[in-house]
């Protein structure tokens, strides 16, 4: 996310990448107040108008529309006091967005919100309100920042534990999500092959929260959890364990999903909490199904804290896991190009396993060839 030194306002150039890296048309339309940041690629049309008052915080990838051509709708945006956007917001023509609302990536917002309320989702839904203390001040005078606001909220006092992936921008805002409304919370980050932290093995927590972390929690840590340890899994309970998404391409499958559950030892296999269900369509590959899969994942994060702040139980889902989790070994054999395999075979495991850099592979003779679909 952008910040200025000093908070001076950059040069903003009709329709140009500003050296920041956000874009304005109609710039002129456009009034900005003191303290904004605005993130990396974020589109703004002010053709008619936007308003973007004191300390308000867009994430990156944000888009903000004053006019939409597919609808002919037309209306000025303003976005109040200390407001903050997720990465990857879309807000329409005529929204007003209160005063320190705070809108979750990849939302969609079509209405307006009041102020201090949390929002998220495709279209946006009030999941709950943030009332400032009383005497809490809000405005120019007492240069109060959107995060001095929420810290000086009461927090739930429930112990957390988060544990999730390194650099991952859907880990970065459920962490962020827990960390603004819980009083006590450690988070701990890994990629692959990273070691457990022995911390983890110190001490308790009311919840652990494992989201899209690279590690399986042992079972001494788990023991030591008071209240539940769950884990949100991306994918849906027909497909536990590693490459879950692959093997959903691979074996046709209709609809995907995101799961919630209790943590055992063994990955994958404790009580479901709640499910999200969304469909797979033909043309899916890895990279379209997981851009689904992550907002999904996030949305389900959002509902399940949100009754863990209310101090509702945990719901119990009616799903079961349908088979036991996909393995590493599964998955390599699935990456692998086998002599005599047939046109269709080789087209389902294109499909099912070519992302960025990964492709599957076949072995000749001592010699490892990778499918390249860009060449």
């Amino acid at each position: 996310m952008e910040r200025f030194e000093k908070w001076q306002v950059p040069r903003i150039e009709e329709g140009k990448l500003t050296r920041w890296n956000w874009m304005v048309q109609h710039a002129k339309n456009l009034q900005r107040g003191d303290r904004v940041d605005i993130g990396v690629f974020t589109y703004i049309n002010a053709k008619f108008g936007v308003i973007l008052e004191e300390g308000v915080q867009l994430g990156s990838h944000c888009s903000i529309y004053s006019e939409s051509t597919i609808d002919q709708k037309r209306g000025r945006v303003v976005l109040k006091k200390n407001c903050c956007l997720g990465s990857h917001c879309t807000v329409l023509p005529g929204v007003t967005i209160g005063e320190s609302v705070v809108v979750g990536a990849h939302s969609f917002v079509n209405r307006s919100l009041p102020d201090h309320c949390i929002a998220v989702g495709c279209p946006v839904k009030i999941v709950r309100y943030n009332h400032v203390q009383k005497g809490a001040a809000i405005g120019k005078a007492s240069k109060t920042t959107h995060r001095e606001i929420c810290a000086s909220q009461l927090k739930n006092t429930k112990k957390i534990v988060f544990c999730g992936k390194k650099n991952d921008a859907f880990s970065i805002q459920a962490m962020r999500f827990c960390t603004m409304h819980f009083q006590d919370v450690k988070v701990f980050v890994s990629e692959w092959k990273d070691p457990f932290p022995q911390e983890m093995y110190e001490d308790s927590c009311d919840y652990l929260i494992n989201f899209l972390s690279r590690w399986i929690i042992p079972e001494a840590v788990l023991k030591k959890v008071k209240i539940a340890a769950i884990n949100f899994h991306p994918g849906s309970p027909n497909y536990p364990g590693i490459g879950c998404n692959n093997f959903a391409l691979y074996e046709k499958a209709s609809s995907y999903g995101v799961t919630c559950h209790h943590m055992l030892p063994v990955v994958d296999t404790g009580g479901i909490i709640a499910t999200k269900t969304f469909p797979v369509y033909q043309n899916d590959d890895v990279a379209s199904l997981l851009e689904r899969t992550y907002p999904a994942l996030l949305a389900l994060f959002y509902e399940i804290m949100d009754g863990i702040l209310q101090g509702k139980p945990l719901p119990v889902s009616e799903e079961k896991w349908t088979r036991k989790p996909f393995t590493r070994k599964q998955f390599n054999e699935l990456m692998t190009i086998r002599e005599g395999i047939t046109s269709e075979e080789l087209k389902r495991r294109i499909r099912a396993t070519s992302y960025k850099q990964w492709n599957p592979s076949i072995d000749l003779y001592g010699y490892q060839f990778q499918f390249n679909p860009h060449e």
